[in-house]
């Protein structure tokens, strides 16, 4: 009975997730459409959360191509163990795990940028070419540091875009203030890695816009 009680109560809850419509007009982002009484999260320009459950949410994008690329990549992130859990993919949304631990945007806002963290940075693109992404970078705005001091992301529908990008453009820049900090590491103990990026012909204008608290 109880076990019949729990699938009725888990449709409920699935008829009130698809009552969630978001749309994206040309002039505007997104635009959320939510009669239910779940929570939104986090809302974006281009991405919409909503809270399911203390152990779940529910990431919404404007298309269901860019839902599946979006679950597809959080499968692939799972074979390293860089992403949350993720459920299922339906229309628009992917449902996963709700991580509840601070992004590493706002971890730095408080907090001074340490060796560890910065090789666990560095480790996470050497994890991104592990799984075959074209796009070797990401925000920090979309990095959570989790109790155990490991990283998980999320939002990576447009890491198998073409051209590959080598250059963490958003990662550099999500450093602020502490970008000498990140770039100075990089140069000591990964030369090789360092002299690529200082190659590429937006290294300066990136760390300027760093400094500026420029993450865009």
């Amino acid at each position: 009975m109880e076990h019949k009680s729990k699938n009725s109560d888990e449709a409920m809850l699935i008829n009130e997730i698809n009552k969630i419509k978001v749309t994206k007009p040309e002039s505007t982002g997104i635009i959320i459409h939510n009669p239910t009484d779940l929570p939104i999260i986090i809302q974006e320009e281009k991405r919409v959360v909503i809270g399911i459950d203390e152990t779940r949410c529910a990431a919404y994008f404007e298309e269901e191509e860019k839902a599946e690329k979006e679950f597809q990549a959080l499968q692939m992130g799972a074979e390293q163990g860089i992403t949350p859990i993720v459920y299922e993919r339906r229309g628009t949304y992917v449902v996963m795990e709700y991580i509840q631990a601070p992004t590493i945007a706002d971890y730095l806002k408080n907090n001074p940028l340490t060796i560890e963290l910065i090789q666990k940075l560095l480790g996470l693109l050497d994890d991104f070419k592990a799984i075959g992404f074209t796009r070797l970078d990401h925000d920090p705005a979309y990095i959570y540091l989790m109790p155990d001091g490991s990283l998980k992301v999320v939002n990576l529908h447009r890491h198998n875009k073409l051209p590959p990008k080598q250059f963490p453009q958003r990662m550099i820049k999500g450093m602020g203030n502490q970008v000498t900090v990140f770039l100075q590491y990089v140069k000591e103990f990964e030369p090789t890695l360092y002299n690529s990026w200082t190659n590429h012909p937006k290294f300066n204008a990136t760390i300027a816009k760093a400094k500026l608290g420029k993450s865009k």
